[in-house]
């Protein structure tokens, strides 16, 4: 393992080569039960109406805009979760990043 600070500097160019191969995955199949809310927890407003998957998607689209990136989004839903979020999913329809999804156990 090595220090965080003992990296080199990526090359500029090298950058997008490398954010091109990522792809971020996230775990979406709780409920918001719990917390006393329904659907899916992902979709629970945390910071001035946002949600945690409106700062995820923020976050990745930000690395897309600024490094000329193709980074996507990977949501795995479970059987509770996944008619929510397909229904949440529409409002980032013209955002610049790509969102798939799959229901565990299919």
């Amino acid at each position: 393992i090595k220090n965080y600070g003992s990296l080199a500097e990526p090359l500029p160019g090298s950058i997008k080569d490398m954010l091109n191969k990522l792809v971020v995955v996230k775990l979406n199949g709780g409920l918001g039960t719990s917390m006393g809310c329904t659907g899916p927890k992902s979709i629970i407003p945390v910071r001035n109406d946002l949600t945690f998957l409106d700062l995820t998607v923020q976050q990745i689209e930000h690395l897309n805009n600024t490094y000329d990136a193709d980074v996507p989004l990977v949501l795995m839903n479970s059987f509770n979760t996944d008619e929510d979020t397909q229904k949440v999913l529409r409002k980032y329809r013209g955002f610049r990043i790509k969102i798939h999804t799959f229901t565990q156990s299919k």
